[in-house]
């Protein structure tokens, strides 16, 4: 009897397989080495020409490349090409795929479960053609640098009568509209203001897009000689009110807009979007602790790893060789990871085989500038009006600290042709959020809150009358 039940059971699992089999929608997290969390979506479909479809909601990855598929009936495998990794999975119910995404000796984790709907990435601010504008592409060089930039020009109807903006993407190399985790932020915003009579101005990083240039050899005073030259092109421009030129930063662009505006006093106009009003090395402290509070990791902890994370700032402000820096940080990661669990090492995000690579990105240009640099130097010396906006939920550039900032800035200079603004339940990139941690970003459908725009246009559109 107990044979026959047992021959019944496998028959109505495999008939149970064999009815969707491991075709159909899928969805799965898999923990990142900072501990936070990734969801994946694998599509796996009866076509011969596209039999997978693979993407990261998280990172707003629309389709992830995938080559040398096997789909049998319980089993899929691919490499990842771009991840320079592979993925296995295997059938074990009708609704499980237990799998691996393997790169070089590392080998994570995820389970997929099957799903009639999955999460799809969705950006309904992104705006399509025809415009109602003039949009044009351009090129601009920086012959300090011996670079040419490219970007985006958009102009309304009657534009040499119209005020310009350029926008001034965050850290790291970003195109001209400051595309990250799917998003098109300056996209959006540049849409939005020059169909209310703006004109904008947007273009690549440096070594992004269609920009020339390294960016690993440049620091934030580098990215504003960049800006000078897009200014320089634009009031050389006939369709551009040359005497109404402004900045909107983003995060660092917002630093840089400052620079710039200090030693330019016919710039309009100054918009800080998150742009930070305190020294690096205290912002990213102050960073890495919500980031780290917000991934549930103890105050303990964390508090080891802001004691270290003092000490190599304190280093790299230090005028040293890259090699005596290398050794000295290296020497304190060392003293930390060696106090610590191996769960421990992963809630911080540390591992000892990426420890060196961890350390050269401490000792680029960038990162020792950025480190060193205290925006209250350049932002007392504006002459201009300024709007300085932040997000209540922004765990990279905290709101209050950063209204404080300002505020201690200018009251001690008395300017008075400023305003601070701090929205509720917007992050750093100025969209409503929920967990408001950055893994969220990518989730969110809404890509820039229109309330701030609207505040943003609003705000240079009245101050016309005071310039």
């Amino acid at each position: 009897m107990k044979i026959v039940v047992l021959i019944i059971s496998i028959f109505i699992t495999l008939c149970v397989f064999s009815q969707n089999g491991i075709t159909g929608n899928w969805e799965g997290i898999m923990k990142s080495m900072q501990g936070g969390e990734l969801i994946f979506v694998l599509k796996i479909q009866k076509n011969k020409e596209n039999p997978v479809l693979f993407y990261c909601p998280s990172l707003g990855i629309r389709e992830i490349k995938v080559e040398k598929v096997k789909i049998k009936p319980d089993t899929i495998s691919f490499s990842i090409p771009e991840m320079k990794g592979r993925f296995s999975g295997k059938l074990t119910n009708d609704s499980t795929i237990e799998g691996f995404f393997s790169q070089s000796i590392i080998n994570n984790p995820i389970t997929l479960y099957r799903k009639e709907k999955v999460k799809e990435i969705l950006r309904p601010q992104e705006p399509v053609p025809p415009f109602p504008y003039v949009e044009s592409k351009v090129k601009f060089e920086n012959k300090e640098a011996g670079i040419k930039l490219s970007g985006t020009l958009t102009l309304p109807k009657e534009s040499y009568k119209a005020p310009c903006v350029i926008l001034i993407s965050g850290s790291g190399q970003q195109n001209r509209d400051e595309e990250l985790l799917g998003h098109k932020p300056f996209l959006v915003l540049s849409d939005y203001l020059t169909r209310h009579g703006i004109a904008v101005l947007r273009y690549d990083d440096r070594g992004a897009g269609e920009s020339e240039g390294n960016p690993f050899l440049a620091t934030s005073r580098d990215f504003a000689g960049d800006l000078k030259s897009a200014i320089k092109f634009l009031r050389n421009h006939k369709g551009i009110n040359s005497s109404d030129i402004g900045l909107i930063g983003h995060s660092e662009g917002g630093i840089i807009a400052g620079m710039v505006a200090a030693e330019d006093t016919t710039i309009s106009f100054v918009i800080a979007l998150a742009g930070p009003s305190l020294p690096g090395d205290i912002i990213l402290q102050e960073q890495t602790k919500l980031i780290l509070a917000n991934q549930g990791v103890e105050e303990s902890l964390i508090a080891k790893n802001m004691k270290v994370s003092k000490k190599i700032h304190k280093i790299l402000k230090k005028d040293l060789s890259d090699k005596v820096l290398s050794e000295k940080i290296t020497k304190e990661y060392k003293r930390l990871v060696k106090k610590l669990s191996p769960e421990e090492l992963t809630q911080l995000g540390l591992q000892e085989s990426t420890l060196n690579i961890s350390v050269q990105q401490l000792i680029t240009p960038w990162f020792k500038f950025f480190v060193k640099y205290n925006p209250a130097l350049d932002y007392s010396k504006i002459k201009c009006p300024f709007l300085g906006l932040n997000g209540s939920e922004d765990i990279q550039v905290p709101a209050v600290l950063n209204e404080k900032g300002y505020k201690e800035i200018f009251v001690g200079i008395g300017k008075t042709d400023y305003e601070l603004k701090t929205f509720k339940g917007l992050n750093h990139l100025f969209q409503t959020c929920n967990t408001c941690e950055i893994m969220e970003y990518g989730l969110i459908e809404e890509t820039f809150n229109e309330e701030v725009m609207l505040y943003i246009k609003d705000w240079i559109l009245k101050n016309r009358k005071k310039r």
